[in-house]
Order: C-alpha cells, then structure tokens, then sequence
C-alpha cells in the first residue's frame, strides 16, 4: 500500500492508477480495522457497519468514474480531496437511449453538439465535495465523478431499510 500511494502522489493527473470501489477492499483483514475509525450517523446507516456494504477509493486527480446510476441508495464521503459530481435527475430519460448495463454512453462535454434534442436540453447539477463533506445519492440519479486532487472516497450502503431496487435497471449489451 505504501509503494502504491507514492504512485498516486507522484502520479499528477492521470486516469491510471484509480483503485476504484470493485474491489470489495473493506473486506480483506488488513483494512476491515479502518472500520473502526468511521463514525456513521446514527439511525441512518446500520451498526456495526458491514464491510461489504461499504466502499473503498484512492486516486490521483484525473480520476474519473464515467457517467452511471447504481440500483442502491449512497452516502458518499469524502475524506481527502475534492470530487466533482455532475448529477442527472432518473427522469431524465434521454440517458435510456442506449445504455450499456448502467453505464451511459453520452459524453457530457460534448452534449451540446449531440443529435437528440434531449440529450443537449439534459439538466446537469454540479456538487463539488471536499474533506468531511458528504453527499447522499438516490438509486437511480445519473453521476459522473471526477478527482480534482489527489483522492480518498468511502461510501457507505448499509440503510436499515432495504436498499436495493429493481425499479430503475435499463437493458445492457
């Protein structure tokens, strides 16, 4: 790990050395003792918090998580650094066109030269979050994530109530 984040800190703005949150991180034993430290808002996320309803990102500025929506509800936090989100309401329906699973293959820069109406009229909110901010995501809202310092991101997914809904999965190839 030490070798790894001397990489990040070296790396400037790059895209390549993102440990993104697939790799269910909070459930290996070395870094399941860092749940220790994190103190959930009480009656919001359950207690004690369960690894796998948590995850884990490091990363240089430049990261970016393309634009997707998840099936759960997120509290995102933000530990170090800052985070650029652009947002995207499920209603807005252009971004159905032709998903990949709940990727989007729209390119948010270049939505005002798009062909589809829709798509150049979609209504983007932008969330910058820094160190102790949090953002709560609902299933379903459209979000691209960009670093714009060096990064350390947890999320939590632990809800008491259930979290995870069918209402809201486009079609993937």
């Amino acid at each position: 790990m030490d070798r790894y984040i001397d990489r990040v800190l070296a790396a400037g703005t790059t895209n390549d050395f993102y440990m993104v949150a697939n790799n269910r991180t909070m459930m290996r034993p070395a870094f399941r003792a860092l749940l220790d430290d994190v103190r959930a808002p009480r009656g919001v996320i359950e207690a004690p918090i369960p690894p796998g309803a948590t995850s884990l990102w490091i990363g240089p500025a430049g990261t970016v998580t393309p634009l997707h929506h998840d099936s759960t509800n997120i509290l995102f936090c933000q530990i170090y650094g800052r985070k650029r989100f652009e947002l995207i309401a499920p209603t807005e329906t252009a971004l159905l066109a032709e998903p990949y699973g709940f990727y989007s293959p729209i390119d948010l820069d270049r939505r005002a030269e798009a062909a589809h109406p829709a798509v150049r009229a979609l209504l983007v909110k932008d969330v910058v979050v820094g160190p102790g901010d949090c953002l709560f995501l609902p299933a379903g809202w459209w979000h691209r994530v960009t670093s714009l310092d060096v990064s350390i991101s947890f999320s939590l997914l632990g809800f008491p109530r259930p979290n995870s809904f069918d209402w809201y999965r486009p079609g993937g190839r």
